[in-house]
């Protein structure tokens, strides 16, 4: 299933990708009512936006960051649940990391192969010219810049620009004949910059983020066997599991850390029922270190919102060596609470059992 389901987003990752890429570009090459498309407009796209996200996917991958490309991917409200619980469970068994940024070159690859396409298309169907026109730049600004860009290919005259070529190019807003616009250079330097900038280096990092997640898949393949044979020799002992707080639930006097992001309308219903936290808090993957630290030395009693649904984290249970408290464990579909699986629950109350300084509450009042 955790196969299947990754096998899916990672499909659907790429035909949204392809899609947003052949839809924007094709928007943008349709240009204005003489065929005339702003040229700075597709540097923009085809070469800055792709070297700034490389740059930042290699100073991620530097740093050992969490942002990846395909985890903005993630955030969009188009997938259904079981297939982000996949996240989940790559995460517990610590590949989620190597799948991400695995698909993020997948997805680089995809909006780059996208653009070309309908750049292609509409090059094929369309009588266009390209023009560039902007009221602080002039031709002697473009022209380095331009020169700049095309130093990797610098060996193919045919791609390179000329000033000629530039001046020509510019919109005088006077004249609407194409014969003063030179085009054959600009597509073929286009072409360069994707090739250059985009295809080669994200294919290489493509590759490396293969070889990557298949070394982490074999290794979690081995843990799963040594994991089989222990719980075969009955090494592992199920009944080490958290008791379930029962005591009235008072959120008046205590702070409210979000892990899971809880939506809004159910968080209402929460404080609602429950009381106004003094303070309230996210500490899940999109909180600083700084929102982390402040919500540590907050004094009040600590009560952390989890998902049932999801697996235990490492980071997670770093924060909870550092503090005590009560984790509130919540199931949720869309606007409206649900019963907690006894699956779930069970997962949650074996990994607080051996945290001592927190307990474990389960709302079922709020079903």
């Amino acid at each position: 299933m955790l196969k299947n389901n990754s096998q899916r987003l990672s499909k659907y990752f790429s035909l949204l990708a392809f899609l947003i890429a052949f839809i924007t570009t094709v928007g943008l090459m349709m240009g204005d009512q003489y065929g005339r498309v702003n040229l700075l407009y597709l540097l923009l796209i085809f070469v800055f936006v792709p070297v700034t996200s490389l740059f930042i996917t290699l100073y991620c991958a530097f740093f050992k960051s969490q942002f990846h490309l395909s985890a903005l991917f993630l955030q969009l409200p188009l997938w259904p649940r079981d297939w982000l619980d996949t996240t989940g469970e790559l995460q517990k068994a610590k590949s989620r990391k190597s799948w991400l940024f695995y698909q993020s070159q997948k997805i680089a690859l995809m909006l780059s192969v996208g653009a070309l396409a309908a750049f292609f298309c509409t090059l094929l169907l369309s009588d266009i010219s390209f023009v560039w026109r902007s009221t602080l730049l002039s031709a002697e600004h473009v022209f380095p810049l331009l020169q700049a860009v095309a130093l990797p290919w610098s060996f193919i005259e045919t791609a390179q620009p000329l000033m000629e070529h530039v001046l020509s190019s510019q919109d005088s807003r006077l004249s609407t004949s194409a014969e003063l616009v030179g085009t054959g250079v600009w597509w073929r330097y286009i072409l360069m910059a994707q090739l250059f900038y985009v295809l080669l280096p994200r294919t290489l990092l493509f590759v490396i983020g293969q070889k990557q997640l298949s070394k982490v898949d074999e290794k979690l393949a081995s843990e799963t066997l040594n994991l089989d044979a222990k719980n075969t020799e009955g090494e592992v002992n199920s009944d080490q599991l958290e008791m379930v707080k029962q005591q009235r639930l008072d959120l008046s006097q205590a702070t409210l850390l979000n892990w899971a992001v809880l939506p809004a309308v159910l968080q209402t219903e929460l404080i609602a029922k429950y009381g106004a936290p003094k303070h309230c808090y996210q500490i899940g993957a999109s909180a600083s270190a700084a929102d982390i630290d402040i919500a540590l030395s907050d004094p009040l009693d600590k009560y952390v919102i989890v998902a049932a649904w999801e697996p235990p984290m490492g980071e997670l249970e770093d924060f909870m060596r550092e503090s005590k408290g009560v984790l509130l464990i919540l199931d949720w579909d869309e606007d409206k609470f649900q019963q907690i699986s006894p699956v779930h629950l069970d997962e949650w109350r074996r990994f607080c059992f051996p945290i001592k300084n927190w307990q474990l509450q389960q709302l079922e009042a709020l079903v």
